[in-house]
């Protein structure tokens, strides 16, 4: 539609209100759009035709189209810029709220199951699940450990590995500790890191010698008497062999020193000192004075460098026969086995032991010898009393007239013995009257006393009354009717 200036309007169905791209003259005019109208557009707003359209003082004229269009692009993009404020708002204050609600009723649910079952709710921290120092915080369906510094996990049972960033530099080594980590630098370096050279800081210079620190390494001011690139060589002042007489040359700083042999002193050992002044020599011996040393001359029997050792004359072992050396001074004695007798024991005399006993007499022979007994004594040495009466005898000892001895019978062409079984005083008795000898106090002796016999055993159970004139007239079990061995030999004390 236009109006009667030629000016076109466009008019929606509701007849209430237009909206027109023009401009007016006037201000009266000006923002009359009904304030129920919800589009937006980059114009002005009117009214509907009005009663004086024929006012001359109205004008409508049409803006340049891009000028519209130009506005209508800013506020397109303030309000998309409003838009997208407002929604960031709202999802922030819906979120924040959520979680502020959660912990609210997640605290305020424990706190109810906790007033109403008591012990019924589960304590997970009870076992103790966190690790490394953690705080364990306990809830109703589970638990969450709030870890130490250098720890995590679910557990807090993982160390957080600083080296992992590899902080040390210039070759150094890290040593992951716990929180922390520690740098082992490599020479001439040091720092936390390892970031700062100093070659002269692991103090490589030895000996006391100064080092000093260049771009890249370093240099060592050596004291006299040392050499090397760390001054660790000492200057063998040996080299040139200062010592005299084969003493030995011991390397010092800036000099030496000479370890002299006996006999010699001065710096280099080049001085003799008389060692006879001392009077070294022992045993009397004559001390003789040599360049670096001196003799000892030994008297007979000693030797050693004084005189001090005897000589064993024993060591050529001189005794023969087995017989025992005692070393002397400057001589020896020999201790003869028996039979043997001379220096060194070679001559042999068996009776020189005086071995047979009771007055016999000893014949020497070559590799033994024999006794020739008196009467009433036999054995090999004389050593036992006989006392013989056809057809007893007595094998034993003879002590101030108290005969003692082993009772043997001699029957059929051979002697034996008697068994001690039933063996008593009375049989004692009369055993030792049938031989002649005292009896009023004989004793009876058991279990081969006076050793053990040869032969047949005779006699056993002899049972004698005391009128018997010899033991083979008693009561007895038969001749060789027995059942005992040698070790049960009957004897008998005559006095």
């Amino acid at each position: 539609m236009a109006d009667s200036r030629g000016i076109k309007l466009f008019t929606l169905q509701d007849q209430s209100a237009a909206y027109v791209n023009a401009t007016y003259e006037t201000s009266a005019d000006m923002d009359l759009a009904p304030e129920e109208t919800t589009s937006v557009y980059e114009s002005l707003r009117i009214s509907g035709p009005t009663d004086n359209a024929d006012d001359p003082n109205t004008s409508i004229t049409q803006p340049p189209k891009t000028k519209v269009n130009r506005r209508l692009q800013i506020a397109l993009v303030l309000v998309g810029i409003m838009c997208a404020a407002l929604v960031a708002i709202v999802v922030w204050s819906l979120a924040f709220t959520q979680k502020e609600n959660s912990d609210k009723l997640n605290h305020e649910f424990e706190s109810l199951v906790s007033a109403n079952n008591g012990s019924n709710v589960t304590n997970h921290c009870q076992s103790k699940p966190c690790r490394n120092g953690a705080t364990c915080e306990n809830y109703v369906a589970s638990f969450r450990c709030s870890c130490s510094s250098g720890y995590q996990g679910t557990w807090c049972e993982n160390e957080i590995s600083e080296c992992s960033s590899r902080p040390c530099q210039n070759g150094g080594t890290c040593v992951d500790m716990v929180n922390s980590y520690r740098c082992l630098c490599s020479a001439g370096y040091y720092g936390t890191n390892c970031q700062e050279k100093d070659p002269c800081r692991s103090r490589p210079c030895q000996n006391g010698a100064t080092c000093r620190s260049h771009a890249i390494n370093y240099s060592c001011s050596c004291p006299h008497g040392y050499t090397g690139s760390n001054c660790e060589t000492m200057a063998n002042h040996c080299l040139s062999q200062p010592c005299k007489n084969g003493a030995s040359c011991v390397n010092l700083v800036g000099s030496f020193r000479c370890s002299c042999t006996s006999g010699l002193q001065g710096t280099r050992c080049e001085t003799d000192i008389n060692e006879c002044l001392n009077n070294p020599c022992a045993r009397g011996a004559t001390c003789r004075n040599s360049y670096g040393g001196f003799h000892c001359s030994c008297p007979r029997g000693f030797t050693g460098t004084y005189c001090q050792l005897e000589i064993s004359e024993c060591s050529s072992r001189p005794c023969q026969n087995g017989g025992t050396c005692v070393d002397m001074v400057n001589s020896y004695r020999c201790l003869c086995s028996e039979g043997y007798y001379g220096t060194n024991c070679k001559e042999v005399d068996h009776c020189r032991s005086r071995p047979c006993q009771n007055g016999a007499i000893c014949r020497n022979a070559t590799f033994t010898y024999s006794c020739s007994c008196p009467s009433r004594y036999t054995g090999k040495n004389c050593e036992s009393a006989f006392v013989s009466r056809h057809p007893y005898r007595l094998i034993g000892i003879n002590i101030n007239g108290k005969y003692g001895g082993r009772v043997e019978v001699y029957h059929n062409g051979d002697w034996g013995t008697v068994c001690d079984d039933s063996w008593d005083n009375t049989d004692a008795r009369v055993f030792c009257k049938s031989l002649n000898l005292p009896y009023s106090n004989a004793l009876a002796v058991e279990r081969a006393y006076f050793g053990q016999g040869k032969g047949t055993i005779w006699l056993d159970n002899v049972g004698c009354i005391g009128s018997e004139s010899n033991i083979g007239s008693c009561r007895h079990n038969g001749w060789a009717v027995e059942d005992c061995s040698h070790g049960e030999d009957a004897g008998v004390l005559c006095f």
